[in-house]
């Protein structure tokens, strides 16, 4: 029996006699930046006051189990000053998706828990000569946390308070609040059964 390079990919399966698999597969990080630009209420300024920022993340199966997507969503509020705020998603992106066009699997189930949810208070940017250790973008730090309820996520970089406006008008996210990067940790799911895999 020839082995197809998804199968490979997904390593060591499991299968039931009703041609059920339960398998691990990898997951995408997020690389490309999650910038909110709403400002409902304050000026687009933390001013040093955090924000408190909340990412919720959840995984859904989608396009008939071909593909699972994490539905992210970003919010960011200062603590004090004028209770400037912002908010984005849920935004969806493609995190998974079955490649193999000669042997199709169809993912039933996600056995692994499917959310994550942190909150982080941001510490104040910093001005010009301003001593800081780490990743630094516009005197704010970029920091990688640890979601408090992990899940599927093993953490997040965030970009917080800056030394000028950090509410974004645009999708740009040099020096303003945003999600930097999300990775994930390995999801159990389960298959469904395929004819078309030998």
């Amino acid at each position: 029996m020839r082995a197809t390079l998804a199968a490979l990919a997904l390593g060591a399966v499991a299968l039931s006699a009703s041609g059920v698999q339960a398998d691990m597969i990898t997951l995408r990080d997020i690389t490309t930046p999650i910038v909110p630009t709403s400002n409902p209420t304050g000026d687009r300024d933390f001013d040093g006051n955090g924000p408190r920022m909340t990412v919720g993340v959840e995984l859904s199966i989608e396009r008939g189990g071909r593909a699972i997507f994490a539905h992210v969503s970003f919010s960011a509020r200062e603590l004090g000053g004028d209770g400037s705020f912002t908010q984005v998603g849920p935004v969806p992106v493609l995190v998974w998706r079955w490649e193999d066009d000669s042997c199709l699997r169809l993912v039933e189930a996600i056995n692994s828990q499917t959310f994550s949810v942190l909150s982080h208070d941001s510490g104040p940017g910093c001005g010009f000569g301003c001593a800081r250790i780490g990743a630094q973008e516009d005197g704010g730090a970029l920091v990688t946390i640890v979601p408090q309820d992990p899940g599927p996520v093993v953490d997040v970089t965030l970009l917080g308070d800056t030394n000028g406006d950090d509410i974004s008008t645009d999708d740009n996210a040099h020096g303003d609040t945003s999600i930097r990067a999300i990775r994930f940790r390995q999801i159990d799911v389960t298959f469904g059964p395929s004819l078309t895999c030998g």
